[in-house]
Order: C-alpha cells, then sequence, then structure tokens
C-alpha cells in the first residue's frame, strides 16, 4: 500500500515531485505539444488538472536554472528526441485563475498586478544590453503600475521579445485559465470590456510573433473566434470533444483503479464508477481527478467533492434563466439513469448568445463537465451532433439538490 502524500490542492509541478508526492504521469503532453502547432487551446472543467500540466511545461522548458531533475523516470525522460528542449527556453507563464472580481476596475487592477509580477520574475533585463531606453521605460511603466491599458494589452507581446532578444532564443508563452475573467464579467455585466482586453492582450502575444516558439493556453471554455481569437490562424483548438491529448487531464479507467489498488480501496471500484466515472473526452473513458484524489485522501468516503469546490453560480443562473422546455428536459434526464437527449454540437461558445440559445446552454454544460457526451455523429449537411447524458452521481446529485428545487418554484413538475 502506497504511503506517499496525495497532491491534493498542490498545482506545483516541483513540489509534488521534489516532496515525492503521487504523481500521475502526464508529461507524454509534452511530446505532443512540441510535434504540434504553434498555439494550442486546451480547453477542460475545472479542476481537471490543468494548472498543474501548465506547471509541469513551466519546469521542462524554463532555462531559468536545471530541472531536468524533475523528470527522471518519467515518460517524457524516454524520448530522447523531446529531451533536447528540455531547459532551453525563456518561459512566460502566466495565470488567470484568480482574476475573480465583481467590477471591471478590479479586475483590471488584478490583471496589472500579475503582470508586474511576471515583469519583475524577468527584471534582470533591465541590465541587459539588448533593451534600449525606450525599452526600458515601457519596461518600468510595467513594474511601476503607471501604463495605461493600451501598454497592457501589449506587455506580453513586448516581454516576449525582450526575452527572445536578451536569450536568443524564441520563448515558451503559457496563459492558465485565460477564459476566468471573461467568464467572470459575463456574470458581472462587463463582458465587453473584459473581451476586448483579453483580446489584445492574447492575441496581440501570439499572432505572428516570430518570438513565440511554442504557446499554450488553457481554459474551461472555447470562447467565440470572433471574441477573443479573431485573426490568429495558428491556434489549434483541441476540447474535450477531441482526440489529441484526452488523456492528459483527468485520470483515465487504469490510472484511476491504480491508484485505488494503491491505496488499498480496491473494494470500492464498483461505487466509483457509479460516483466519478462517466466522462468522456474525445472517445477515452476519464475519472474526475479531484474527485478521486478527494475520495482516497478521505479513505474511500463518497461524497459530491468537485461540486463542493466551487458556488457554481453561472451554472445556478444560467439554468434558472433557461427557457421551459429545456428545464423539462433535464428533469428526463435525472429521472432515468439510461436516457440521453441529442443535441447539435458546438465547440464556439458565444456568451452573447447564452440567453438566447438552447443550444449554447446544452454545450456550456458540456463543455463545463456537468453533462458528457456519446455517440458523435455527423450529419450529411455537415452538423455534428452528440448524445448528451448526466455523467455521474456527483453531479446528478447538483442537479438534484442545487438546481432543481429552484426552477420548479411556481412550475409543476413534469413527473
Amino acid at each position: 500500500m502506497s504511503n506517499k502524500i496525495l497532491p491534493l490542492g498542490t498545482s506545483d509541478f516541483k513540489s509534488v515531485i521534489e516532496r515525492d508526492m503521487y504523481y500521475v504521469d502526464k508529461t507524454g503532453m509534452i511530446s505532443e505539444l512540441i510535434k504540434g502547432s504553434a498555439v494550442t487551446l486546451l480547453p477542460r472543467p475545472r479542476r481537471f488538472g490543468k494548472t498543474l500540466n501548465m506547471s509541469m511545461l513551466h519546469y521542462f522548458f524554463s532555462n531559468e536554472q536545471d530541472y531536468r531533475f524533475l523528470f527522471d523516470g518519467l515518460a517524457v525522460a524516454e524520448d530522447t528526441e523531446v529531451m533536447k528542449h528540455c531547459g532551453q527556453y525563456p518561459v512566460v507563464f502566466l495565470s488567470f485563475k484568480d482574476v475573480k472580481f465583481t467590477t471591471f476596475a478590479d479586475s483590471l487592477s488584478k490583471i496589472a498586478n500579475l503582470i508586474q509580477r511576471l515583469y519583475l520574475a524577468h527584471d534582470y533585463l533591465l541590465s541587459s544590453d539588448v533593451l534600449s531606453d525606450a525599452d526600458r521605460a515601457f519596461f518600468n511603466q510595467i513594474v511601476k503600475k503607471t501604463s495605461d491599458i493600451t501598454v497592457l494589452s501589449e506587455s506580453i507581446l513586448v516581454l516576449s521579445q525582450y526575452l527572445h532578444r536578451h536569450h536568443q532564443q524564441p520563448v515558451i508563452v503559457i496563459i492558465d485559465e485565460y477564459d476566468m475573467p471573461i467568464n467572470n464579467a459575463f456574470f458581472y455585466d462587463f463582458y465587453d470590456e473584459m473581451v476586448a482586453l483579453q483580446r489584445n492582450l492574447l492575441s496581440g502575444a501570439f499572432k505572428d510573433n516570430p518570438a513565440v516558439f511554442k504557446g499554450v493556453m488553457t481554459g474551461i471554455l472555447r470562447i467565440g473566434r470572433e471574441s477573443i481569437f479573431s485573426g490568429l490562424n495558428n491556434i489549434d483548438v483541441c476540447t474535450l470533444a477531441s482526440e489529441r491529448f484526452c488523456q492528459y487531464f483527468g485520470f483515465s479507467e487504469t490510472e484511476t483503479e491504480k491508484m485505488l489498488c494503491d491505496y488499498g480501496l480496491t473494494y470500492e471500484l464498483d461505487a466509483v464508477r457509479t460516483w466519478y466515472n462517466g466522462y468522456n473526452f474525445g472517445g477515452k473513458t476519464i475519472y474526475n481527478p479531484w474527485s478521486i484524489v478527494s475520495l482516497v485522501t478521505n479513505k474511500g468516503q463518497l461524497n459530491p467533492y468537485w461540486l463542493n469546490t466551487s458556488d457554481n453560480a453561472l451554472v445556478r443562473d444560467l439554468i434558472g434563466k433557461a427557457p421551459y422546455e429545456l428545464k423539462l428536459e433535464l428533469e428526463s434526464l435525472l429521472s432515468d439513469k439510461s436516457r440521453s437527449l441529442r443535441k447539435p454540437l458546438n465547440e464556439h461558445v458565444v456568451f452573447r448568445d447564452i440567453h438566447s440559445s438552447t443550444e449554447t446552454v446544452w454545450n456550456f454544460l458540456l463543455f463545463t463537465g456537468y453533462l458528457s457526451y456519446q455517440d458523435k455523429q455527423l450529419s450529411p449537411t455537415g452538423e455534428t451532433s452528440v448524445a448528451l447524458s448526466i455523467p455521474n452521481q456527483e453531479v446528478r446529485f447538483f442537479y438534484t439538490s442545487a438546481i432543481l428545487d429552484w426552477f420548479k418554484e411556481g412550475e409543476p413538475k413534469s413527473y
């Protein structure tokens, strides 16, 4: 039986390895990223391992110091060609996961703080011969927080250029939870301002930027191309409906069974399947990793761990405002575990349409992890559809206890 500490709530890859914590090896994704497109967007539901994976990429590519030892014995170490990239690049690593404010001004201030810390992490550039006086003035505007929103919008692009010139090596840009500010802004009614900022910040960094070797972004949703990635033609989007990268977020059946076995919980396997299985990422069966690690930490006690990590405010609001017909269809899924509903698959979420389009609602629930899909089909007209269902008991508990009671108020029950 394993006596390793489980990495519940630990998203720093170096800490996990150095403390010899239990690690489910996802380093194979490094090989796919190196051999893939210039910019890759990997949307997945919350708590499915995005931040830990982005931290892993940071330590793999970073030339700050020698981190090769962190990858000893892991899958990527067996790929000698890919290991040639280890420790070779300056890295820009920025996470927007904590940009959760009720006003645009507060959100902008938080983003300015994040970018200030990013620049301070590379303040050695101020003494570099490759920077001109004008470059240093720009740098100091960011550090002293005297820049306006236009300068802030160019900050990632400009920093990547400075790093490229100083190191004579292209840059790795990693953006974690790129859409968190946008999701929050939609809920608090400053969506347009935040979209404009993120569009300039991210598209500017990645569009036709020779200073960038690879860009990787994660988030929960793929925000409509016209909103964020207009003009960005080199981006490869791999959602949970894509086959590529599907095994690198969440736990597979084999990984889950091994963890349960390692901690002496094999007798719980059937119950674990019922509670936490049911996700389909690119045709592979995936378990919710937060829930599995929480389950093992709590010695097999079944609970809705994933649901308890968030107030689910946007999802609750969305369903509460949805047409009554959609609510009835959700009730039908809840009343019959074997039931599914065939709906069009649209991997672009356009927030402007979210209260006027039931198709957008269904896809929002799918890509945020509140529904799962099977049986992807392509019609003769080119439309893709999927069979949607509630993935497991944990999510079923959410619909039963947290949502149905609200939208049934004043409405007749359908069964």
